[in-house]
């Protein structure tokens, strides 16, 4: 079930697909977001999802013609809504990786499970060791070079800029 939060700002998405220009798909209460850092404008809409058992969450995202089926973490609304003017360094309670579940953090399913697509990766670390070492093959040196720095400085767990963004409007619109 998908319960969708309303943009304060209104904004309506209109596409019309290129193999049939006869249909009009219109989104509304969209979140547009604008940055500079990487050129991008976003639309975004908000959902809050209650999973069932066996439902799967996968990251569809293509970058330079690869799928980057990166992690998706799950996080508890209220302790983000705390934490989000403090805090930048967000651990998920639960993820999902490569479509397989963690609860708390671990592998949900019996690690000897022969269909287990990233078989060793046992926890929040090694999922990230897994990613960044299929990652690494399709980056540049000056992009793995600022990663690095972001590791250190623990930025690779914060909330990417739009997200922050994000719930800070919703938080201000309530």
């Amino acid at each position: 079930m998908r319960e969708y939060t309303n943009s304060p700002q209104f904004w309506r998405l209109s596409c019309t697909y290129e193999l049939n220009p006869l249909v009009n798909d219109d989104v509304t209460g969209c979140f547009i977001n604008i940055t500079v850092e990487d050129l991008g404008i976003e639309f975004d809409r908000v959902a809050i999802i209650n999973l069932d058992e066996g439902d799967i969450i996968l990251d569809g995202e293509i970058s330079k013609g690869k799928l980057l089926n990166r992690i998706i973490g799950l996080f508890e609304i209220g302790k983000i809504n705390e934490n989000l003017d403090v805090e930048h360094k967000f651990i998920p309670e639960h993820f999902f990786y490569t479509g397989e579940f963690y609860r708390n953090g671990k592998r949900a399913k019996d690690a000897s499970d022969k269909d287990v697509k990233n078989a060793g990766v046992k926890d929040l670390k090694d999922a990230i060791k897994h990613f960044l070492t299929k990652l690494a093959n399709n980056r540049n040196k000056e992009e793995k070079d600022l990663y690095r720095e972001e590791q250190l400085q623990n930025k690779h767990l914060d909330l990417c800029p739009v997200t922050r963004s994000i719930i800070r409007r919703i938080k201000a619109d309530k």
